[in-house]
């Protein structure tokens, strides 16, 4: 409709020979030229409907989702009643067999249970039962509450002893049989003084041996023996007098190697910053339950020592009760492993199994002096804070309030600012290419029907001065040339061969009547003058020149066609 428009308002040096085909992308400064103009409502429109699908895909970036934190000060419910008053479990039944188990069942992940709540490392934290009032936003699982609260720190030191500070010797012997035979095993190093140094039963059909010794609750030894090597060839050991040490190379088979630990274990009461969180635990049917409050972290640069819990008679020694040190049950196995042949929690050995087992990955680790060293004092250090734990109930104490922060993540949406801008810019283009559409587009009809085919469009050419050229003699037409730089138009031309008579239609010349095709000039003459306008008159209209028109390639070719025939 644009090239109809543009041919309803030509110019005066409008040719009716244009073919947009011959121009191209590049050449945009041609579109807007004053010789060459295609209409700016087309260009309009087109980069309206460019703009559209780049919006679309810009704005699928308009809101994202972000994460921000709130925090607000609350108070809550703190039970440090096991910490500050751990005196008052001194007098609990004894826990160790929970404790025990406990220690050895949270090593082992096919159990999935994860640490018990309270406990983070070698740390047990006091307790948060409660948010005190009632809060005007909702808690869910994943907020945080942060606050100082006191601790009992588990700390265990222990010292590595390799196999050259024992001594292997002979006990006792009866004959040279080997069911009559035993032997002792003897710690020689300084760090065994009062502690280790007595022999005991090394040998008597085992290939594996190990002892617990605690003199005192504070302090535990351990020591594992290995007679795989001589196993076969330990009873044909030559005379030897009882109590004979026997160094390596005084027998031609291989002595058994030793290793062993000697640790002190200090508890403290410190006080920390702790997180506590919630989690969620899916039971039957998939319902979900919220768990208590629980530490989840704590900042270990906040430790603050208190004082020691010791509980300590000069003239006795130790108070505490004799389940604060690990059972004392031998490791007595004779096959290939270091797992016990009947197996309980309860003895020492089991949970040093467990460990190089499922944290060590590697059980042989135990035949290490140094793996065997570190396996003591996780396993020593897992089994008090078990222990404790087990105490809670027995402690006494109040619940006090304690002023917190509780941080909450919430899920917001925002707007990005720069897609923001960028939407808006492009929509306020795509406004200004509607509105400017708008205001070049007519507001009554160009034509009388839509030139939906080729015989309505052409229908505006018959009988025009411009098919009678074209049908001339080729002799006596003009050149080829002329008829297509003349000036063309779409509106009211008066008939070849009828007087007064006019066509609604496109031609060639400079005698159009620029009107709507709804009233032709000879009735808006009547209607104006009262007569029909004379030829003269006609000739006199003034013809309105605004704007450079244009026609459709279909037009041209069609008419270069018609031309080349005739």
């Amino acid at each position: 409709m644009n090239t109809y428009k543009s041919l309803s308002n030509p110019s005066k040096k409008q040719p009716l020979l244009l073919n947009y085909r011959e121009y191209n992308f590049w050449a945009s400064e041609k579109l807007t030229s004053k010789r060459h103009n295609l209409g700016f409502a087309v260009v309009a429109s087109s980069i309206a409907l460019i703009l559209f699908p780049v919006i679309k895909i810009i704005a699928a970036g308009l809101y994202e989702t972000t994460v921000t934190t709130y925090q607000r000060d609350i108070v809550v419910n703190l039970d440090a009643s096991l910490p500050e008053n751990w005196e008052s479990t001194l007098t609990a039944d004894d826990p160790s067999e929970m404790g025990s188990r406990f220690a050895e069942w949270t090593r082992i992940p096919m159990f999935n249970l994860g640490e018990r709540p309270g406990i983070l490392e070698n740390l047990v934290f006091s307790n948060i039962s409660g948010i005190v009032g009632e809060l005007d936003y909702e808690i869910i699982p994943g907020d945080t509450i942060e606050l100082p609260v006191p601790a009992i720190l588990v700390d265990v030191n222990c010292t590595a002893l390799s196999n050259d500070m024992f001594d292997f010797k002979v006990a006792a012997s009866s004959g040279f049989n080997g069911a009559d035979m035993y032997y002792g095993i003897e710690c020689n190093s300084p760090l065994c003084e009062g502690f280790l140094s007595n022999s005991y039963d090394a040998y008597g059909g085992y290939k594996f041996l190990g002892r617990v010794y605690s003199p005192t609750t504070a302090k535990f030894g351990i020591a594992l023996s290995n007679f795989e090597s001589s196993y076969e060839s330990i009873n044909n050991l030559t005379a030897v007098e009882d109590g004979d040490i026997i160094q390596p190379g005084d027998v031609d088979i291989a002595l058994p190697t030793t290793r062993g630990a000697i640790c002190n274990r200090d508890m403290h009461l410190v006080e920390a910053n702790v997180t506590f969180t919630q989690k969620t635990q899916r039971g039957l049917n998939d319902a979900v339950t919220v768990l208590p409050w629980s530490p989840s972290h704590f900042d270990r640069e906040s430790l603050v020592f208190k004082r020691k819990l010791d509980d300590v008679d000069d003239r006795i020694g130790s108070l505490l009760p004799i389940w604060y040190s690990p059972d004392s049950q031998s490791f007595l196995n004779s096959n290939d492993s270091l797992w016990q042949t009947e197996t309980t929690s309860l003895n020492f050995f089991e949970l040093l199994a467990t460990y190089a087992e499922y944290e060590a990955k590697n059980i042989s680790s135990l035949l290490d002096t140094d793996g065997f060293n570190r396996a003591v004092t996780e396993m020593f250090t897992a089994y008090t804070v078990q222990l404790l734990t087990e105490l809670r109930p027995a402690a006494n104490g109040t619940a006090r309030n304690a002023n917190a922060t509780i941080a909450m993540q919430r899920e917001r949406i925002s707007q990005d600012l720069i897609s923001t801008i960028v939407v808006e810019v492009l929509l306020a283009a795509v406004l200004c290419c509607l509105a400017w559409i708008a205001l070049r587009f007519p507001r009554s009809a160009i034509l009388p029907k839509d030139p939906d085919s080729i015989a309505a469009r052409f229908s505006l050419l018959a009988g025009s001065r411009l098919v009678q050229r074209l049908r001339e003699d080729p002799s006596a037409r003009q050149r080829d040339d002329g008829i297509w730089a003349e000036k063309s138009g779409l509106g009211w031309w008066p008939a070849s061969g009828s007087e007064g008579m006019w066509r609604w239609g496109i031609d060639i010349g400079n005698d159009m009547v620029k009107q709507d095709w709804k009233h032709s000039p000879a009735e808006v003459g009547v209607e104006e003058a009262g007569q029909t306008p004379s030829e003269e008159a006609l000739d006199a209209v003034k013809i309105e020149n605004s704007g450079e028109a244009q026609t459709s390639s279909l037009l041209v070719t069609d008419s270069r066609a018609t031309h080349r025939q005739v």
